[in-house]
């Protein structure tokens, strides 16, 4: 199963590899740089597990607040993608919010206040742009793909995987190998056997489901709003 793998643990183990004294601020490889190839080596292992696992590996839900007669609201500070969002209008009664295109940008954002019956939102870098802009305070709820975090204390952990924090050390240890000028290729081999490893698990982390065509044909009879919330947990 997933591990928690921390920053001192993930450090001990390149310093190990690669054959080095304890990182410190005094090495030709300080602590401090080796900790930034570490967190880079990083982003480049989540960018290859979205890439075999999907979006879906890293995503979280979470709360935003559009707030009345104000026209953007600001994502989470870890934002990467957007994955789906509900306007949150009463109980049980939850309403797919959709993006919105040019079109929609430049002739909705015009309209003179109203109800806000069927909102569209426009990315703008860090923020969600309102189209039309709401009139009162509404909640909704994201779902998102995320941007991990650096690790900066010693503390802080990693999902490691089944063994993917190898392909992380490997990958610190060929860039220290380069920095002092010698021979990375060692690195680079191993580096490739394990990054194989982890793109040849991808197609079985869902074993339980088979494919199978879903009946998306809804009756009339069941109204806007409550054909929506079926659509919005999967049951139609």
């Amino acid at each position: 199963m997933p591990r928690s793998v921390t920053l001192t643990n993930l450090t001990e183990d390149i310093r190990q590899r690669a054959d080095l004294p304890t990182f410190s601020t005094t090495t030709f490889i300080t602590s401090t740089a080796v900790t930034r190839m570490i967190n880079q080596s990083l982003q480049a292992l989540y960018s290859l597990v979205m890439h075999a696992f999907g979006d879906g590996y890293f995503t979280k839900t979470g709360s935003l607040t559009a707030t009345a007669n104000t026209a953007t609201t600001s994502l989470p500070s870890d934002f990467l993608r957007m994955v789906a969002l509900v306007w949150n209008r009463g109980t049980d009664d939850i309403i797919p919010v959709l993006e919105a295109d040019a079109e929609d940008g430049y002739v909705r954002a015009s309209y003179a206040a109203r109800s806000w019956d069927s909102p569209r939102y426009r990315l703008r870098h860090s923020a969600l742009v309102w189209v039309p802009m709401p009139i009162a305070t509404q909640t909704l709820t994201i779902e998102y793909v995320y941007a991990p975090a650096d690790l900066s204390s010693g503390s802080d952990t990693f999902d490691g995987g089944p063994g993917w924090d190898e392909w992380v050390a490997l990958d610190v240890c060929r860039k220290i190998r380069e920095r002092e000028e010698k021979d990375a290729s060692d690195f680079v081999r191993e580096r490739a056997r394990v990054e194989a490893m982890i793109l040849t698990q991808s197609p079985y982390r869902q074993e339980t489901q088979n494919k199978q065509i879903r009946d998306v044909w809804g009756s009339e009879a069941l109204g806007t709003r409550d054909l929506r919330n079926r659509m919005w947990r999967g049951v139609y």
